[in-house]
């Protein structure tokens, strides 16, 4: 009975150590290869399932994030994650998980400067609607400008309730769309289909 003890707490004690010895080799394996630069700061914004040891969903969760923590953000991007650290503890971070800093936008978008400037200009959703050339009720002129260019045509009609103005962009020889901005914005959209 005593032999049959001791050789279950070998196992135990064994088993232990693999286990512990498998878990810092996966903290350590994010920690390799480091020869990405610290380019700044960034922020835990939101709900984070937390560090992972590889920029995959299903890799090892190896740190629990919390809410406004500070990260340090390395100079690399596999969409949709950024490499960061806390402490000396180097992981992998979804984009979603990240308050929109200069250095999280600037990593982000490095790719598309156009992009970039919009989202800049007029924050990440509407910037990416403009940079997809949308146009949508309540935008303002700049706003449209930037999405469509300046129109062909514009068509002013004053009242004493304000200023009316049809833009007419023409698309192709027989084809316009005609944008409707009243007091600075768009409240009307007519596209031809």
């Amino acid at each position: 009975m005593k032999l049959h003890r001791y050789v279950l707490k070998i196992l135990l004690i064994t088993l232990s150590f693999f286990l512990i010895n498998d878990s810092l080799q996966k903290k350590l394996y994010a920690q390799e290869s480091n020869d990405e630069e610290i380019i700044g700061d960034a922020f835990i914004g939101s709900f984070c399932s937390g560090m992972r040891a590889e920029p995959r969903i299903n890799s090892e969760v190896i740190y629990e994030l919390n809410r406004f923590q500070r990260v340090q953000l390395y100079d690399y991007y596999e969409n949709p994650y950024m490499k960061v650290s806390v402490d000396t503890l180097i992981g992998y971070v979804s984009t979603s998980c990240l308050d929109e800093s200069d250095a999280v936008l600037e990593l982000k978008y490095r790719d598309n400067q156009r992009q970039l400037r919009f989202i800049r200009k007029y924050g990440e959703r509407d910037g990416n609607r403009i940079y997809n050339s949308e146009v949508w009720v309540g935008m303002t002129e700049e706003m449209l400008i930037d999405s469509w260019g300046r129109p062909n045509n514009k068509n002013v009609t004053e009242t004493a309730f304000g200023r009316s103005e049809q833009w007419v962009y023409r698309r192709g020889s027989f084809r316009s769309d005609y944008i409707y901005v009243e007091n600075g914005k768009v409240n009307a959209i007519q596209k031809s289909d």
